[in-house]
């Protein structure tokens, strides 16, 4: 049974003001935090009872719209993938970024990164590792909860922070392939957000082909002794420890077979971060170059099994591209409702841009992309909670959300006229942060690779 704490929602819009979930690995009921549910589909209100409009005591697949019937695309209590714990958990979500992050963010930008502060504010409450098992030093929710931080945040229009990278890349490599002392060591720290992560494969000359990777280790003893360099390494700055993907054996006969990761601590002798890179968008989000000059790595910095790196690249993929298909469909859901208030209450030649017939066509055509494309991915957040999405399902699914995205970006700073050009005006900054959709996490050419790959070649 979930426990409640008392938490003040009025007077954010879209809000209802009730009773939110508090857990936590020891935390008491003085300490309050939010609460993701762990598994149950259907819940039974705590004592005292939330009130009816807080949370309606739903299950799964019952009274629920689709985001085609609902008022807004970015409605709470919609979506039958959702139960009303996940809506109590989402109300939450959506409190914290707009207390924390929202009246800070523009700061962070011409900062080039967000504080410190905000991580631990969020491991605070129970953001970081949600999807992490308990006995892991996670929070234990499950991939439901995850999703709907990722959505939450696409919904406040504040990429900095690198929550997502951390929790739902980061730690799974520790957690699936790491030693208990590994574990141990770094997933309490970063759930506290005291110790932020990141990833390092991409390179100057190797982005998504690994086989251009120039970065190694070499044995010294039972030392491994690491050079190269990583750019474009998002959360590089703020990074307390990064993994690091490098050739560990150039004699294989194929790269993926001489590839390993690498746990490298910020602070050790001959690891440099680099400037932080001056992006056309995500401004908030501190990208770097890390530079690796003969860094001495103890035997336990190895990350699972030498030369099994590109295997477990390859394994975490689909959820890498399940994130960004995910932020991709939820920027554009926030995208088109402020476009929709934006034209309601335009005037042009004396009446609304909303009522001009081509406009309002247009919003059809998008509106009918967005709910299509959601429903798409719903199916695969459903098939990876069951451990089913595969890569090609994933390719699709991160090739055509980032391709519409960056469509509805388009259209929807169009549909704002000169306005949608000026940066104090959201669909501004959507647009820019839009465009590195199709690049990371593989560039969508090589989405289409990967898919026609399996049409093509499949038995």
């Amino acid at each position: 049974m979930i426990k409640f704490f008392r938490y003040e929602v009025e007077g954010i819009p879209g809000w209802r003001s009730g009773l939110a979930p508090a857990f936590g690995p020891g935390r008491d009921s003085g300490d309050p935090g939010l609460n993701p549910t762990s598994g149950s589909r259907c819940m039974e209100p705590a004592s005292p009872s939330p009130s009816p409009s807080a949370s309606a005591s739903l299950c799964v697949g019952k009274e629920r719209l689709e985001t085609p019937s609902a008022n807004k695309l970015t409605d709470i209590g919609i979506r039958r993938i959702f139960s009303s714990e996940h809506d109590i958990f989402r109300e939450s979500v959506r409190k914290f970024f707009q207390e924390e992050v929202v009246p800070y963010h523009a700061e962070w930008e011409k900062a080039g990164e967000v504080s410190r502060e905000l991580w631990e504010k969020a491991g605070k409450v129970g953001l970081l590792g949600v999807n992490i098992a308990e006995h892991h030093g996670g929070i234990g929710g499950d991939l439901y909860s995850t999703a709907i931080i990722w959505e939450e945040q696409a919904y406040s229009n504040c990429s900095g922070p690198g929550f997502s990278l951390h929790s739902d890349i980061v730690m799974p490599y520790i957690t699936k392939y790491g030693s208990e002392e590994q574990i141990k060591h770094f997933i309490p720290q970063m759930v506290s957000g005291k110790c932020i992560g990141a990833i390092a494969m991409t390179e100057p000359g190797a982005g998504s082909d690994l086989q251009g990777i120039k970065t190694n280790a070499k044995k010294d003893g039972s030392d491994w002794i690491l050079n190269g360099s990583k750019v474009f390494i998002s959360n590089g700055w703020l990074c307390d420890v990064v993994i690091v993907v490098a050739v560990t054996n150039r004699e294989a006969h194929s790269l993926a077979h001489g590839i390993s990761l690498f746990l490298v601590e910020n602070g050790m002798k001959g690891f440099i971060k680099g400037k932080k890179l001056q992006k056309m968008g995500l401004k908030a989000q501190d990208t770097s170059e890390l530079f690796f000059e003969d860094v001495r790595l103890p035997a336990s910095a190895l990350l699972g099994e030498e030369n099994r790196g590109f295997y477990y690249l390859m394994q975490e993929l689909p959820q890498e591209r399940l994130l960004i298909a995910e932020l991709g469909i939820s920027g554009s859901e926030f995208m088109f409702e402020e476009t929709r208030n934006y034209v309601k209450e335009r005037n042009v030649f004396g009446k609304k841009v909303a009522h001009i017939q081509t406009v309002q066509h247009k919003l059809a055509e998008l509106k009918t992309q967005i709910c299509v494309t959601r429903a798409f991915v719903d199916s695969c957040l459903q098939l990876h909670e069951k451990k089913r999405l595969d890569s090609t399902t994933a390719s699709m699914a991160k090739y055509w959300t980032s391709e519409l995205q960056n469509r509805i970006a388009y259209d929807c700073v169009q549909l704002h006229g000169g306005w949608g050009y000026m940066w104090d005006y959201p669909v501004a900054k959507a647009y820019v942060d839009a465009r590195a959709q199709p690049i990371y996490g593989g560039t969508n050419e090589i989405m289409k690779e990967l898919i026609a790959r399996k049409i093509v070649y499949d038995k």
